[in-house]
């Protein structure tokens, strides 16, 4: 590198695609102020980091970074998040601690529309959720994992080149999923329930992260832990799986298959399953948190549980 003249130099990295532009970073000074500002495009912000130092990094590189996550439990003014926003224009994830009143009043100044939102540690929302999910209905999707009162935002058509963000219910027929829903609409889809006919196994993880490339939320009735270790290898954006849980929004078609599947023995089994597979990714790096909820409903003992991911981008 040292023999190359700088200006050759800067012609060579204009031309090297911003996700492999890292290495530069380590190669001598010259190179690192010259990718600095364009290198790093996701950045996890240790809990005990002070705001100034959040703010100075995101000065120098914010024009880079389209994945942010915030230290865990930190309340920030309103002010931060209209800074950050401009010092991050590409920004497409931000996982932080906002309230719903703050991200409505947020959100109500500008809209977002390819801006996905994780909030993090609520426990009295009150009021709060329902006026959020009013005030947004028309441009976001909003999700309660009740488990640890989490919320996931993500945006609704009309995204330009989009077809559909989310699917949370499908009719079920074999390879309905491998052979018609992921390849239409898997390229756009932000959030995805699978029917419970579809277990997670290695291969169905495997063409989810195939066909899926900006899947943020994957809610799943049965998994197997090779499919969980799949999608952490390979599902690169993925920021919240939901496993078990009591689904509702099937097809009217399956109430006598789900009066079969919702049997004691069975969902008990089920559990089992789930749990074994969840057990087996507690320690993997992309994990920050699992937390664990019974179902709600009087006539299910249906167990789910809520694994927070790392993203990868």
């Amino acid at each position: 590198m040292k023999s190359l003249p700088n200006e050759l130099l800067m012609h060579v990295i204009d031309y090297i695609p911003s996700n492999h532009l890292s290495v530069f970073l380590f190669v001598c000074r010259y190179t690192h102020q010259l990718v600095s500002g364009k290198a790093y495009r996701k950045t996890m912000f240790p809990d005990d980091l002070p705001l100034s130092d959040i703010m100075n990094f995101c000065q120098k590189h914010g024009s880079s970074l389209v994945t942010i996550k915030l230290p865990h439990g930190k309340r920030y003014p309103d002010t931060f998040f209209m800074l950050l926003f401009q010092l991050c224009p590409n920004l497409n994830f931000l996982q932080s601690s906002m309230t719903p009143k703050q991200i409505q009043r947020f959100l109500f100044r500008t809209h977002y529309p390819l801006t996905c939102f994780m909030l993090t540690q609520h426990y009295d929302y009150g009021d709060d959720l329902d006026d959020l999910i009013g005030m947004t209905q028309d441009h976001y999707n909003v999700t309660k994992l009740s488990c640890c009162s989490s919320i996931f935002l993500f945006p609704h058509p009309p995204i330009p080149d989009t077809t559909l963000t989310h699917i949370s219910h499908y009719f079920h027929h074999p390879g309905a999923l491998r052979n018609a829903i992921l390849p239409t609409f898997g390229p756009d889809l932000l959030s995805l329930t699978l029917n419970v006919y579809d277990i997670l196994t290695l291969s169905v993880a495997e063409i989810i992260s195939q066909k899926c490339p900006r899947l943020r939320y994957l809610q799943i009735p049965h998994v197997k832990a090779q499919g969980l270790w799949m999608l952490l290898h390979k599902c690169n954006t993925l920021v919240a799986i939901v496993v078990g849980g009591n689904e509702t929004n099937q097809d009217s078609n399956d109430n006598n298959d789900w009066t079969i599947n919702d049997d004691e023995s069975n969902v008990h089994w089920i559990n089992q399953e789930n749990q074994k597979a969840v057990a087996t990714i507690k320690s993997h790096k992309r994990v920050w948190c699992i937390h664990q909820q019974s179902s709600h409903s009087s006539d299910s003992n249906r167990l789910s549980w809520h694994i927070g991911i790392l993203p990868k981008i």
